[in-house]
């Protein structure tokens, strides 16, 4: 079998042996379609494969969605705003002890509300409470303590400022334990 440049500009293809010319012209076989079914080819990498648009229409929903809950619908786990507080914090544990640092605060400019709080906020821990005064404004106001620590890689918090009240999960990190061998 050998292949050369056909007499109308396509390939042609002859078999040993045989008399028979194949003949091939893909411009030729893409006007006489065009001239049967009335149709313009289409252009473009998308317009072909409706299958590559149905799935990068799903890869973009997809994108979306998760974009969509990371910004706006994804709860505050690391913080709780009471009024106009900003509560966060973080943990650690060392030894049978788990060491908390909360940050408190305060917005800049508060906004119109009655506020009884009487100044103080309220923290209920698993083993009692402990109060302390909130900041002024702009200001912050950190509170250390110290846990007994149960095993749990979360330590519940519940936070009470006059009548209003707010609960956050602190994340324990295992910061201080000791890797084998050293």
């Amino acid at each position: 079998m050998s292949r050369r440049r056909g007499y109308l500009g396509g390939d042609e293809i002859r078999e040993k042996g045989d008399n028979i010319v194949y003949q091939y012209d893909r411009e030729e076989r893409k006007a006489q379609r065009i001239a049967q079914t009335g149709e313009l080819p289409r252009k473009g990498w998308l317009r072909g494969n409706k299958s590559l648009i149905i799935t990068l229409i799903d890869v973009v929903i997809v994108i979306g969605v998760f974009l969509l809950y990371i910004f706006f619908l994804k709860p505050m786990a690391d913080r709780q705003i009471l009024g106009d507080y900003t509560i966060r914090g973080q943990a650690f544990q060392y030894a049978d002890r788990v060491f908390v640092s909360l940050s408190i605060v305060a917005e800049d400019e508060p906004r119109e509300t009655e506020d009884d709080s009487s100044g103080l906020i309220t923290v209920v821990t698993p083993s009692g409470e402990i109060s302390d005064l909130l900041p002024a404004e702009g200001r912050e106001r950190i509170i250390r303590f110290d846990e007994e620590w149960d095993g749990s890689s979360d330590l519940p918090l519940t936070f009470r400022i006059g009548e209003m009240e707010g609960t956050l999960s602190i994340s324990v990190s295992l910061e201080g334990e000791q890797i084998d061998g050293e």
